[in-house]
């Protein structure tokens, strides 16, 4: 009797173990969100739009849509009103004037997260 239950609790450990680590590894392999910049974005905005017309070109508001960390590049200090897209290809900054017009576009390229950095990220003691 001890022993059949015994089987049983080593089973039901086995088994949670077993699903604990299926899920844990289908959060880390996940396929990102697939919003993404690039140069030929940047291409598309020209100076003197408002920051509605940008957002129609991006198809998003302003913000960060990586899927993990990122750097972000260097800046230095604008008098303008400035506007971020981050993805995981890159970095579409605006600079707008007092008007909310373009007034520059840049494009950085962003380096995309691996298996092993995410992995990395992941556990909780690195």
């Amino acid at each position: 009797m001890q022993r059949k239950r015994l089987s049983y609790i080593l089973i039901t450990i086995m088994l949670g173990a077993v699903i604990f680590w299926r899920l844990a590894l289908s959060f880390m392999i996940t396929e990102p969100r697939k919003i993404t910049f690039s140069q030929d974005d940047a291409r598309q905005i020209s100076i003197g739009m408002t920051k509605s017309e940008v957002e129609a070109i991006l198809g998003v508001p302003p913000g960060d849509y990586t899927t993990g960390p990122c750097d972000e590049p260097p800046l230095g200090s604008r008098a303008f009103i400035r506007d971020k897209w981050f993805s995981d290809t890159g970095v579409i900054i605006v600079l707008f004037n007092d008007r909310e017009r373009v007034v520059t576009v840049e494009f950085w390229p962003m380096r995309r997260e691996s298996f092993i950095d995410r992995w990395y990220r992941w556990l909780p003691w690195w």
